[in-house]
């Protein structure tokens, strides 16, 4: 071999980001990329809207803003790379710096390299369940997959269709099968949708979502047989409590990184059962890097390794790689573990740890949620969004963040996701200087508002109360007083507390009224959204009454509740 040459297993991503920024940066070098399946460089996270109708042909998920469609055509005229693609990579020896490969006309070829990069990515996990072979029984990993589960949903007599897993994925399935006008079940083994991204009282907030939309939602249940007709056509799923009519059936129940050539050639997994990798994204074999779903982050909020398959960061890891094995020294700092998705009109997303992660890393936390609006309230169109923070007792610094609503709910968790890779403290974040006009956020902004609560709650200058709380206490026969600072028009219009220990007296005369609560008994306050009830919070402790609380998010909160 005369000259550097590249080869790049895994045409994807990160494999794709590879070769563009390689030769953007080295023009004499020889790059090679070799890709098992048909397509290079798709937007695999377009798949459901694809699915969905919305992407109306499969080669826009691989076009450029122009047009033009990223296959191995475009990499050869536009890129000087030559692309193999369905070609398998059969062996890799480190010593000789060769790969095997089986090209898709069946020939046998060995190719030296001076840099090998693996991105292979993740494959689906496919649970052991009897039926898995039965026609129109998927899982959703590539274009292809794509593509068959198109064909099918658009094809004569398709009425029912069960989503197997609650994940993002599954979700976003849910959301395009809607569009297609299928009948809907979501089947999912945990206890709450969202199960890696919400904690249990986020949760709530799909789940209402799922349930408006009139789809069915078996949550704490598991599939266990598939069965077909005489054509071998799937028609029924069987869980452990109860049979379903199924036309076609999607296992999203999660991925495992694609590890097994990198194995075999004596490159280190990590612990999180993906590829270790160093700052520099290069494996413990010399000249060996990796990148993409196939490896391990390292997570800027606990230090800790994580697997976090995403085409965001999958991208980052090929632009670092590329400029290392061109001479470029860079590296990747790790992820503070973002993601949002869409489905059926709601927005959610988290970034940083979970409550629930929080404490099984040992951190002391406080929580606070709030409800707020994403742009100014007197504008048309300002939309509610819902926001949970967690933050690290000690010193204040946020943990992570969690937010779901119909509104912009993408410029706050990037707000969150910038504090969380700074390491920031709710004080940072309630002094940021962000932008402000009504047709954008509110004067205080929701993050900032959010912040604000924390701060509140930090201090130990309020109690409050989760609406699951407050429910799960009005079925017990505790002598307590919810105190509901909503008007007349708002009780009448909207929902209420049907008992007896709920008191009505809008926030404008509380101060004429407050003789009327016994000052014997613990007050619960709330409103529509909470801001009153805080209001009526201080009021309250400042004329002396102890036993008080506020519920977060205010009846927002309660109706939402499952």
């Amino acid at each position: 071999m005369n000259k550097e040459r590249i080869v790049i297993v895994g045409g994807g991503a990160c494999g794709a980001k590879v070769a563009a920024r390689a030769r953007r940066n080295s023009a004499d070098t020889e790059i090679v990329m070799i890709e098992k399946g048909p397509y290079v460089s798709y937007a695999g996270c377009g798949m459901p809207y694809y699915i969905a109708g919305a992407v109306e042909r499969s080669s826009e998920l691989m076009s450029m803003l122009w047009g033009t469609v990223r296959d191995a055509k475009y990499f050869a005229d536009s890129k000087d790379v030559t692309v193999y693609t369905k070609t398998s990579v059969q062996s890799i020896d480190p010593a000789g710096k060769t790969i095997k490969i089986i090209t898709a006309s069946g020939e046998i070829k060995n190719i030296d390299y001076s840099k090998l990069v693996l991105a292979t990515g993740a494959k689906a996990k496919v649970p052991a369940v009897k039926g898995m072979q039965l026609k129109n029984v998927f899982v959703l990993r590539s274009l292809e997959q794509a593509e068959a589960i198109r064909k099918a949903v658009e094809s004569e007599g398709m009425e029912n269709a069960v989503i197997v897993g609650a994940g993002r994925v599954g979700l976003e399935l849910a959301d395009a099968f809607n569009a297609q006008g299928l009948s809907i079940t979501i089947i999912e083994m945990a206890e709450q949708v969202l199960p890696d991204v919400l904690d249990s009282d986020m949760s709530h907030y799909p789940v209402n979502t799922i349930r408006s939309e009139k789809i069915n939602l078996f949550l704490s249940e598991s599939v266990v047989e598939i069965t077909g007709d005489e054509n071998a056509m799937v028609k029924k799923v069987i869980t452990d409590k109860r049979e379903l009519d199924a036309d076609i059936v999607i296992f999203a129940v999660g991925i495992t990184p694609d590890v097994e050539l990198a194995r075999s050639a004596g490159v280190r997994i990590g612990a999180t059962g993906a590829i270790a990798v160093d700052e520099c994204m290069q494996t413990n074999i010399p000249g060996i890097y990796a990148g993409g779903d196939c490896v391990e982050c390292t997570d800027i909020v606990t230090g800790e390794k994580i697997h976090m398959p995403l085409g965001s960061v999958a991208n980052k890891h090929g632009r670092v790689i590329a400029n290392n094995i061109t001479g470029r020294k860079d590296t990747f700092p790790g992820v503070v573990g973002s993601c949002i998705l869409m489905s059926l009109g709601l927005k959610t997303g988290k970034t940083g740890l979970t409550e629930k992660q929080a404490k099984r890393f040992g951190y002391k936390t406080e929580t606070c949620l709030s409800v707020t609006r994403d742009t100014s309230h007197f504008l048309a169109g300002s939309k509610n969004i819902v926001i949970k923070l967690i933050a690290s007792v000690p010193d204040r610094r946020l943990l992570g963040a969690q937010i779901a609503g119909t509104g912009d709910i993408a410029k706050r968790l990037d707000v969150a996701a910038t504090a969380l890779y700074f390491k920031a403290t709710i004080d940072d974040i309630a002094s940021l200087d962000l932008c402000y006009a009504p047709p954008f956020a509110g004067a205080m902004d929701s993050i900032i508002h959010t912040a604000n609560i924390m701060r509140n709650k930090l201090a130990d200058s309020v109690k409050t109360m989760l609406p699951a709380t407050v429910r799960h206490r009005l079925k017990t026969t505790e002598d307590f007083i919810v105190l509901d600072l909503r008007t007349k028009e708002e009780i009448t219009e909207g929902k209420s507390i049907d008992d007896g220990r709920v008191m009505c007296i809008p926030l404008e005369n509380l101060r004429a009224r407050i003789n009327e609560l016994p000052r014997d008994k613990e007050i619960i306050c709330t409103c529509q959204y909470g801001t009153r009830a805080y209001e009526a919070y201080t009021v309250l402790k400042n004329k002396g009454f102890q036993r008080i609380s506020y519920m977060e998010c205010g009846m927002f909160g309660y109706t939402w509740l499952s």
